[in-house]
């Protein structure tokens, strides 16, 4: 996939010296407060800043909160407000296939383009349009005939055609609604309920980092007519870098102090610590996996590894995280997106996680039942020693997370190594059928739970 080629519809330039660190989708409702008449959900693109100052310094450094509204692309506004009509859908070679077949095939003359658009046109509109015309008669013949001359002309309305619209479109796609200023960076930015949940940097003020939980307002008037106000706050360690929530329940990444797993409870606007890691570790990026009832935090550390914790209260009376499984990936990540799994059965909540590391490599976590696990976990120590590997590099070894002098804690190899096991698929089939029956089972049962462990990271829903 190249973007180089792609349109940009919108383009908002930062200040000097501004760097954008996250951009989110938000879906926000007005408080009961807002003066604005419309208090139904909207659409934002929410995106949060810091600055750096000259030389690199970035401790006393302040940062941005920008929210733009998404717009729809049927309710056109021109630059003094005024409510346009829709924008045309028939490009210029429709219109004159229409013309000839209204013609009887004839030869066709090269209409107007502002004579043929539909609906009601504003004064600034008519003037527009009547300078348009006036322009393309002196450029172009007003009468042309079938054959190569006619092609051409017809190619030429149709780009110009095409660049009008994308223009027209270009001033209606994002709003600036609302730019709050920081007194620190905004490190990360999310939605929590109906409210905006920041991670606000160490500042002049806070010598800690913070996460700050922010009402919606919107007011009625021109200009940026939104604002944040605050409800609720929790003082954190050093930096947010990540922060990912589900329904009511939080989960912060610091780039120094691991990961905590917070609760928001609405009606007091608090706050609540429930655990957290108590480990050293520098977090790069964190995610929620999901496999209902079940939820699992994954995290990216600086080690290129990948690990795994659980809240579980029922088995330990502390505030920690369980360790519940690690994974040496061999690059950075430090961004994760969530999505649905696929399944047959509909009763299944599940959500997997897929990830990008900065070398341009991409892959995904996917929760999996427990006898599908066993027999992969035991086919996987097969094709360890049964198969050849590259420069005779062990992939048992390889994956085994890093870790610094410090950390005593027992390994925990719960995480399978889908490169290794999508190898069995391109066996034949003597090899594979001799690899099965040395753990106990049949070709058919590993090749269905890799088609489900497939299927499910195919289709996005």
């Amino acid at each position: 996939v190249d973007g180089r080629d792609w349109l940009i519809l919108e383009k908002h330039p930062l200040d000097k010296d501004e760097w954008g660190l996250s951009l989110v989708m938000l879906k926000l409702k007005p408080e009961a407060t807002s003066t604005c008449f419309d208090k139904s959900d909207h659409t934002y693109i929410g995106v949060s800043t810091g600055y750096v100052q000259d030389g690199g310094e970035d401790i006393l450094s302040h940062g941005r909160v920008l929210l733009f509204e998404v717009s729809d692309p049927s309710r056109r506004l021109d630059d003094d407000g005024v409510i346009l009509g829709p924008l045309p859908m028939a490009n210029p070679a429709a219109r004159k296939g229409d013309d000839k077949a209204a013609d009887g095939g004839g030869s066709a003359g090269a209409a107007s383009k502002e004579g043929t658009s539909s609906g009601t046109m504003t004064d600034k509109e008519k003037k527009q349009g009547g300078a348009d015309t006036q322009k393309s008669s002196t450029v172009q013949p007003t009468t042309v005939h079938a054959g190569a001359a006619d092609n051409a002309n017809e190619g030429e309305e149709e780009e110009e055609w095409v660049t009008q619209t994308r223009a027209r479109q270009k001033k209606t796609w994002l709003r600036l609604s609302c730019a709050s200023r920081f007194k620190g960076i905004v490190s990360a930015l999310s939605q929590l309920q109906a409210h905006v949940a920041v991670c606000e940097g160490p500042n002049e003020a806070n010598a800690c980092a913070r996460l700050e939980v922010y009402a919606w307002r919107m007011d009625q008037g021109p200009g940026l007519t939104g604002s944040l106000r605050l409800i609720g706050f929790f003082d954190q360690l050093v930096l947010v870098v990540s922060i990912k929530v589900v329904k009511n329940y939080v989960l912060l990444g610091d780039l120094r102090h691991s990961i905590q797993w917070v609760n928001w409870r609405e009606k007091d606007s608090n706050l609540q610590i429930l655990a957290k890691d108590a480990t050293c570790c520098d977090v790069l990026g964190c995610e929620i996996v999901i496999d209902a009832p079940a939820i699992a935090m994954l995290v990216a550390d600086d080690l290129r590894n990948l690990r795994v914790f659980q809240f579980r209260p029922d088995l330990s009376k502390s505030n920690r995280l369980q360790h519940a499984a690690e994974f040496h990936v061999g690059a950075p990540i430090t961004s994760f997106v969530r999505h649905k799994v696929w399944s047959a059965s509909q009763k299944l909540q599940r959500f997997a996680s897929w990830f990008a590391s900065l070398d341009g490599a991409a892959g995904a976590v996917v929760p999996v039942d427990e006898h599908s696990f066993r027999r992969l976990y035991a086919l996987q120590g097969i094709l360890v020693n049964a198969l050849p590997h590259t420069a005779a590099l062990n992939p048992r070894a390889f994956r085994l997370a890093r870790r610094h002098l410090t950390d005593i804690a027992p390994r925990q190899k719960k995480i399978l190594d889908g490169a290794l096991l999508w190898r069995f698929v391109s066996l034949d089939a003597r090899e594979q059928a001799r690899l099965t029956c040395a753990i106990g089972t049949t070709v058919e049962n590993v090749l269905s739970a890799l088609r489900d462990i497939d299927e499910s990271l195919s289709v996005l829903c």
